[in-house]
């Protein structure tokens, strides 16, 4: 209820001190709460967002951003923007189309499942550009739409029908 009421919560992540960050697209917002499910806040932007995801690694929260194209990347204490991914947006390799899912793997490289682009691009943790992989279509290496996207322990990407190396 009130401030901290959800509207369309569609991912979520957990820090390790247990505060609950949800990516609400409908309210322009990824709301906070704490391991109770107390309202704490939010991270927005002036002009608004549309949040599809959102990823916690140390000491940044990252914000996959459908309305932008972009990835937020944000100061876990202070909830400011430190800066946006792509880095070099005039470089098509760096470019996002529709970031949906996020995953950050122990050494900080975040992996972006880019729906409108049909691949999963991967930065390091400056943001810089560091691998793309997957095309369009329904055969091997390749992606209808790809979404949900998740780090196992050895960093391996794991996606709906197998795993992909990182490394």
């Amino acid at each position: 209820t009130g401030e901290g009421r959800l509207h369309t919560p569609i991912n979520l992540a957990f820090d390790d001190a247990g505060t609950m960050y949800v990516a609400d697209p409908a309210r322009g917002r990824v709301g906070l709460y704490d391991a109770q499910s107390r309202y704490l806040g939010a991270i927005t932007e002036v002009d608004g967002m549309k949040p599809t995801d959102v990823a916690v690694a140390s000491n940044r929260v990252y914000v996959a951003d459908l309305q932008r194209a972009q990835v937020a990347v944000y100061d876990r204490a202070t909830r400011q923007r430190l800066f946006t991914i792509p880095r070099k947006p005039g470089r098509e390799e760096d470019r996002l189309f529709q970031p949906t899912n996020l995953a950050v793997d122990s050494g900080g490289r975040l992996c972006v499942s880019d729906s409108g682009a049909f691949c999963v691009k991967v930065f390091d943790a400056e943001g810089n550009h560091l691998r793309t992989f997957g095309t369009h279509g329904d055969g091997p290496g390749q992606f209808a739409r790809p979404k949900g996207i998740s780090l196992d322990r050895v960093g391996r990407i794991d996606l709906l029908h197998g795993h992909v190396d990182l490394i």
